[in-house]
């Protein structure tokens, strides 16, 4: 063989096997062994058809025709035709499969057609194009999520807020309790619409790295919310959660994991099957760290199987029915809060989780937390700013002991505070259109700084980093609507007190 071939194979970093025109594979070298898991010679006493699938063997074909189609210039040169690097999976001697990249380079040789097959192992590529997709899906969910939620979340503050006032009103007329149960049954279903919408802020939004002291409870009782839909009526749900101290890391990222594993425990358990449970249990260790475990009654997994669980696309799910990515994806997220996942299974017996987290380093001052109520205070003048007109019209029935002035835009109430600074408080939404909450408190303490404190924002969906480091920066109090009128009311007697 040509010593330039042969130097080729020889120094090249990657994989190359050389081929003739019936598919048999003549040289190999040593990378093309190390990626493949045979040997040189087992290489080189086999053929490319062990190797690589049906649709490259086609183009194989293709070489093999346009080289003899094609007139002979020189002896030892590259034909003009090149394929294009194509991705394929490549199985190894073990069984598994590689993502890899294959280019064939058809030589002509004094002993006729060669064809260069270049293999290179692009899995570790495919896997962070994989990760990046994965992250902008959940980046798209947190914007879309927050989004959402902002539409959701103002007209429900009239709707919660009207049924509160109903129900006040009615309750002082006995004769009309059966509207009263009615009245509290829809107040009921919307403070549900609003669980769920906070739930799904906060598993879709992204939060700050130096997040509080995380209730894992709470977590995983909002993420049952979440998964209701994907294991109702597949599974039975069984809870055993113990009161557990608060742990390291964000409530989203956690619920993430929890998200994952129970539906991941739901789709173990075959259809049809009536006595298919999930047991989702919380209890604190010996040791002091926390303890969340998920377990199910389902299939099981070999041994194999559990040794590459947490490889990233070591997905033993069916084709099309999920990336391989989720379990990998989790054990990064509590790896990097310090925690450790522990997995046990059994064939036909099921499986068992379990998330083992450090608890927080300290808990929160006893001074963070919101104000105690104070008893009624006098009659005082509110502000309210919002750019929605049934929220406006609901708080200022909802605060008829105050006197409230309403507007629907921070550059009105601008104007308002330019030639009357008397308000004990402004009620204020963050986002209201062309002037925002932010830029109206700015200039509001432009004009007299002794309003600054006299500002409380709400909020209808997530908050930004920006947001976020606006209130951190003022320390001004923040409500998130939906809110309870009995909230806002005892906020407003404690400031006015």
């Amino acid at each position: 063989m040509d010593a330039r071939i042969s130097g080729l194979l020889e120094y090249s970093p990657d994989a190359i096997l050389l081929i003739d025109e019936s598919g048999r594979i003549l040289r190999a070298n040593a990378a093309a062994a190390a990626l493949t898991g045979y040997t040189v010679a087992e290489l080189e006493d086999g053929a490319m058809a062990s190797l690589i699938p049906e649709r490259l063997r086609g183009r194989h074909a293709e070489h093999v025709r346009g080289f003899h189609q094609q007139p002979v210039t020189r002896p030892m040169a590259a034909a003009p035709m090149a394929a294009a690097a194509m991705d394929f999976p490549l199985r190894r001697a073990d069984g598994t499969e590689l993502a890899v990249e294959i280019s064939l380079r058809p030589i002509r040789s004094p002993g006729g057609l060669l064809i260069a097959v270049a293999v290179r192992d692009v899995s570790r590529a495919k896997q962070v194009e994989a990760e990046l997709a994965a992250a902008e899906r959940l980046a798209s969910l947190g914007m879309l999520a927050a989004g959402v939620a902002h539409e959701i979340n103002n007209p429900l503050v009239a709707v919660l807020c009207g049924l509160e006032l109903l129900r006040d009103d009615v309750g002082r007329h006995p004769e009309l309790a059966a509207c009263a149960s009615a009245i509290t049954d829809a107040h009921d279903a919307g403070l549900r619409i609003r669980a769920i919408v906070r739930d799904l802020l906060a598993f879709a939004r992204d939060e700050p790295e130096d997040c509080p002291p995380v209730d894992v409870v709470a977590v995983i009782e909002s993420t049952l919310r979440l998964a209701a839909n994907a294991v109702h009526g597949r599974v039975r749900v069984e809870q055993a959660l113990q009161p557990v101290p608060l742990v390291q890391g964000c409530s989203g990222r956690l619920g993430q994991v929890v998200l994952n594993l129970i539906v991941n425990a739901a789709h173990a358990i075959p259809e049809p099957r009536s006595d298919g449970v999930i047991r989702v249990a919380s209890e604190l260790e010996p040791g002091g760290w926390v303890a969340v475990e998920v377990t199910d009654n389902g299939i099981g997994m070999s041994p194999s199987t559990l040794a590459t669980l947490f490889v990233p696309f070591g997905t033993s799910k069916p084709a099309g029915a999920g990336t391989g990515l989720g379990l990998a994806i989790c054990q990064r997220i509590v790896t990097a809060i310090g925690g450790q996942i522990v997995v046990t299974s059994e064939l036909g017996t099921g499986s068992t989780f379990r998330i083992r987290l450090p608890p927080a380093l300290a808990a929160p001052a006893a001074g963070d937390g919101p104000a105690d109520a104070a008893p009624a205070g006098r009659r005082g003048r509110v502000l309210v700013v919002d750019d929605d007109p049934a929220v406006l019209r609901l708080l200022c029935t909802a605060l008829r002991d105050h006197e409230v002035v309403p507007v629907v835009s921070g550059a009105e109430a601008l104007d308002l505070l330019a030639g009357d600074r008397a308000f004990d408080l402004v009620l204020c939404d963050l986002m209201t259109p062309a002037l925002d909450g932010m830029q109206l408190h700015a200039r509001a303490c432009a004009l007299s700084p002794a309003l600054a404190d006299r500002f409380v924002f709400m909020s209808g969906g997530g908050l930004t980093t920006r947001t976020r480091d606006f209130l951190r920066d003022t320390g001004a109090v923040h409500l998130e609507k939906p809110f309870d009128l009995s909230r806002l009311r005892e906020l407003i007697a404690a400031r006015l007190g």
